[in-house]
């Protein structure tokens, strides 16, 4: 190859958005009440200049939560989508908590990295999410690539192309807008928004809707 098609090809993997160090690290948190809870068929989100800056989703199992993180703006988000989905509902569920990061302030895809956790290996949640996810303009290089740790949180859903990688399932995960770290939650908590989230599972029609917990951004 020329160098001329060299310099060609290095200027665009440098387009291409990078999945920083920090982000690939993942730790234990112990459950309080000063978490914002993101139920099942909901989304929130939050930022790293308010007061609660931790956001948390529980009961994953079969369920699937997508977490957006964007680096440059500080903005954390769930949506908690759940089991027996369809195809199109994923669709809605993504586009609508993308519209959302979007009014919170964020402003560029290419700053958004991606967690796709939860699911049973067998059932194809995990890749309706992932495919929705890029065909909503998102690269492969933004989601989150298999970086086992001490505290690896099982269940991971990766991709690289299109190849999916799965681990165990992990149940309650949270996710910090100031740093941008995943954790596994421990000692959870009894859920403050229980009763709330069966009603949103029972009226569920169209995309994801705003998680009860009133101290999410809107």
């Amino acid at each position: 190859m020329s160098e001329t098609g060299e310099s060609i090809k290095t200027a665009e993997q440098s387009k291409k958005p990078q999945i920083p160090e920090k982000y690939s690290s993942r730790e234990a948190l112990k459950d309080n009440p000063n978490i914002i809870e993101v139920v099942r068929n909901t989304y929130g989100l939050t930022s790293a200049d308010r007061e609660h800056s931790l956001i948390k989703t529980l009961h994953l199992n079969p369920c699937v939560s997508v977490f957006l993180y964007d680096q440059e703006q500080k903005i954390a988000g769930i949506a908690h989508i759940r089991e027996n989905r369809s195809k199109k509902g994923v669709a809605k569920d993504l586009e609508t908590f993308l519209n959302a990061m979007f009014a919170a302030g964020s402003q560029e895809k290419n700053n958004i990295i991606i967690h796709v956790i939860g699911g049973w290996r067998e059932e194809s949640l995990p890749t309706y999410a992932i495919n929705n996810l890029l065909n909503l303009g998102f690269e492969s290089e933004q989601i989150i690539t298999n970086q086992r740790s001490e505290h690896e949180i099982p269940n991971l859903y990766t991709m690289q192309g299109r190849h999916i990688q799965s681990f165990s399932t992990p149940q309650n995960v949270a996710i910090d807008a100031k740093t941008g770290t995943i954790y596994e939650v421990k000692d959870r908590l009894p859920s403050q928004f229980a009763k709330t989230g069966s009603v949103f599972n029972v009226l569920k029609i169209g995309g994801a809707t705003l998680t009860p917990d009133h101290r999410s951004l809107k």
